[in-house]
């Protein structure tokens, strides 16, 4: 139920050809138990019928239909709508997916309750091309243990990856207006960059731990974050520059230190080499990390002579760990006398 001072929601639906659940997925939104909502669709220069569905749709919700001239992608796309929209809130989906009816409303309730919340989640129940339930868990054991602060969850993002159903995303408008939208750079990875973005410029998020969207899996590969060799290459180049660009620019001690706290507080140089050590130990995506973070410190001479005295690490070391091939995960061969001296 919607009072009838409730602030307008925006429901952006970035689309691109998914004619065949469209109407699912409006039908979704125009019975939210949440009133105050208009929808802005961007269609994607889809190559079937969907932008003509989309503008022939009817129902009790103002629909506002946009279309590119050209395949954008989705960043570009998703980042049309938001620019569109009126709302001061903003909830987004794939138009393959669907929301439970009263799933705005509960978003709409943890926000306005909790003035400190800005980002709010919900779980996925996974849905089949027929609309039908699927009995397989998604990431169900990455739920269990969920962060409480925004600083845990900087933490959990860095060593876990993303374990958050993106697409459920409602926040506020001031995220967008204080950190951007999404990047356009990245196809696989842009809503674990944006999530990341918005942690680190102080803003704190909550998982409804219910499932409150319906998350379609389609067959033959067809999502995007469906596992194929170029996109499995294309995700792992898209992490490494999104830890590097987030966690890799922190140059504020308190806050490193908050965002990993089995790291000791010092300069901020060694701090990164300590995180850096912890990496190496880690799966392919950290120990990459580790050798480009070490690579970005080990440039000046103060460093060189600050890792020498307090973690007893010599260029001779420096360029042992730069020879190394994490895809091959030789690092725990050829350096593992290394790494056990900075202990």
């Amino acid at each position: 139920m919607t009072l009838k001072n409730d602030p307008l929601v925006s429901v952006c639906l970035p689309c691109y050809n998914h004619e065949s659940y469209l109407d699912y997925c409006l039908n979704s939104i125009v019975n939210q138990t949440y009133r105050n909502i208009e929808i802005v669709l961007s269609d994607d220069a889809s190559t079937d019928q969907s932008l003509i569905k989309a503008k022939t749709f009817s129902g009790a919700v103002n629909i506002r239909v946009f279309e590119s001239e050209h395949n954008m992608g989705v960043s570009l796309n998703a980042n049309q709508c938001a620019n569109q929209a009126k709302g001061d809130f903003l909830a987004f989906s794939a138009t393959d997916d669907a929301f439970f009816s009263t799933k705005v409303e509960r978003q709409m309730a943890e926000i306005m309750s909790d003035s400190t919340i800005d980002l709010v989640f919900t779980l996925p129940k996974l849905i089949d091309e027929q609309d039908r339930p699927v009995s397989k868990s998604i990431r169900k054991e990455l739920f269990q243990s969920v962060p409480s602060s925004r600083y845990e969850w900087l933490n959990h993002l860095f060593f876990f990856g993303n374990s958050i159903c993106t697409p459920s995303m409602l926040l506020s408008r001031r995220v967008f207006d204080a950190i951007g939208l999404w990047d356009p750079r990245y196809l696989q990875m842009q809503d674990y960059d944006l999530i990341i973005r918005a942690l680190l410029a102080g803003f704190n998020l909550k998982v409804i731990q219910e499932p409150l969207y319906y998350y379609r899996i389609r067959s033959g590969r067809k999502n995007l974050s469906s596992y194929s060799k170029q996109r499995i290459i294309r995700s792992k180049i898209e992490h490494l520059n999104i830890l590097k660009s987030n966690y890799g620019s922190i140059n504020d001690s308190d806050l490193f230190h908050k965002i990993f706290p089995d790291i000791s507080r010092g300069p901020i140089a060694q701090m990164k080499f300590d995180l850096a050590q912890i990496c190496f130990k880690k799966n392919e995506y950290l120990q990459s990390f580790a050798k480009d973070l070490l690579f970005s410190i080990y440039q000046e001479p103060t460093v060189v002579d600050l890792l020498i005295q307090k973690r007893s690490f010599y260029p001779s070391d420096f360029y042992d760990l730069m020879g190394i091939n994490p895809a091959k995960n030789s690092i725990f061969k050829l350096t593992k006398s290394i790494i056990n001296r900075f202990r």
